[in-house]
């Protein structure tokens, strides 16, 4: 009996214009938009997930570089920083960003996730409920309340938050791993 070979996950890589090897994905965007600051960020988001580092910071440069007004670059540098354990510098960045942009709730996110991971919770659960008072509905502060609660043991108070999320956010994979994280807690 004939069984088809397993497909690689990995994304295929292909040679851009420019000579540069990426995705292709990333190679399409960069098509697209080529020169554009959330062009460049994104691509940054793309190699990072794919573990290539090199080339993500390569490209939040280049989005820094080519609008340091923009705040794609400037998030994903903190985002970055965060996975890579420079936290000290992704607390210092968010707070800088907030400063900046006081309004703008990714950055508040991300410095609640990064407390949290310090095992700040009272800190996180405040910057969460700050982006909550724009947003009540922002699945990325409620995802990280929720989590900030489980790690501080209230069980009751995380699942009060869970149950505050439209049906289509409890279907986000982020989601679903909290979920079974309060499962596993219970």
């Amino acid at each position: 009996m004939f069984v088809p070979a397993a497909r690689s996950r990995r994304p295929r890589t292909v040679r851009g214009s420019a000579g540069r090897v990426g995705s292709a994905a990333a190679v399409r965007l960069r098509a697209l938009r080529p020169g554009r600051a959330s062009t460049h960020a994104l691509l940054g988001a793309v190699h990072f997930f794919q573990g290539r580092m090199d080339l993500a910071r390569e490209e939040i440069q280049r989005s820094l570089q080519s609008s340091p007004g923009d705040l794609g670059g400037r998030i994903w540098l903190l985002i970055q920083g965060r996975f890579l354990g420079d936290t000290e510098e992704a607390v210092k960045g968010a707070r800088e960003l907030i400063a900046s942009e006081p309004l703008f709730w990714a950055p508040r996110a991300a410095l609640a996730e990064t407390l949290r991971e310090q095992g700040k919770t009272a800190e996180a659960v405040r910057e969460c409920e700050k982006v909550l008072e724009q947003d009540p509905q922002n699945v990325t502060a409620l995802r990280t309340l929720t989590r900030a609660y489980i790690d501080a043991g209230k069980l009751a108070e995380a699942r009060q938050i869970l149950a505050q999320m439209r049906t289509q956010d409890l279907k986000n994979f982020r989601v679903r791993m909290v979920t079974a994280q309060l499962y596993a807690a219970e």
